[in-house]
């Protein structure tokens, strides 16, 4: 084998068929390898945003269901702090009625001597 063969078959740009690579074919190469390693880091973050996307919009959801719930939560509240007022007013005026009948009228409770029991005939 020459000299110049050697050469060659230790050349670093050789096809292991033996043909020899340009320079210009390895770049080409090179630059087609790095723009499918782009497109391929670019739909990886894509995917990662679209995928954000649909979390932040299924907590949105969940947090309009959960708004709605403790919407209703506070109608009934509501409603039972209205009948408490209601009921809280009324057993009040009881007792501001009793207070008010014993001191400016002198009235008391009545005894078992007082009631008479009536019998209703038809």
């Amino acid at each position: 084998m020459k000299k110049a063969d050697v050469t060659l078959l230790n050349h670093p740009l050789r096809w292991p068929g033996g043909k020899i690579i340009s320079p210009r074919i390895t770049s080409l190469a090179k630059s087609r390898s790095s723009a499918v390693l782009s497109i391929a880091l670019l739909a990886l973050v894509l995917f990662f945003v679209l995928l954000l996307n649909i979390w932040i919009h299924t907590k949105i959801v969940d947090v309009g269901y959960r708004i709605g719930d403790l919407t209703h939560q506070k109608k009934i509240l509501i409603t039972r702090y209205k009948n408490l007022n209601i009921e809280h007013a009324s057993v009040l005026s009881d007792k501001n009625l009793q207070k008010i009948a014993r001191k400016r009228f002198h009235l008391s409770p009545l005894t078992l001597e007082q009631v008479i029991n009536i019998d209703e005939k038809d």
